[in-house]
């Protein structure tokens, strides 16, 4: 998943990504989430049923280089969107997930 946002260069803190992914994982999220780490990102998808299927409602991706993108059904999410208001281009903070 990769969506096109404009991305600003920032200064991104020390934290490796590795780091960060097990703080990610040691964070109680809600049960609607489904958290699945790969090699070079971090997913976290928000499910939901409709019928008899289940289809992601929202899906937050954090890469390795801490850029991060938000899906709703499928969307990408621009960074012009009032979601990011107060949020750095840089996502290497488990409370910036949070806020998400």
């Amino acid at each position: 998943m990769e969506c096109s946002s404009g991305l600003l260069e920032m200064e991104v803190e020390t934290t490796t990504f590795s780091d960060f992914a097990v703080e990610l994982k040691l964070q109680n999220f809600s049960s609607q989430f489904v958290v699945k780490e790969l090699e070079q990102s971090f997913q976290m998808l928000q499910l939901y049923a409709n019928d008899s299927l289940t289809a992601i409602k929202l899906s937050v991706e954090i890469k390795s280089n801490f850029t991060c993108s938000v899906y709703v059904h499928r969307k990408c999410i621009p960074r012009s969107h009032q979601i990011w208001t107060g949020l750095p281009q840089h996502i290497n903070r488990v409370a910036y997930v949070l806020v998400l």
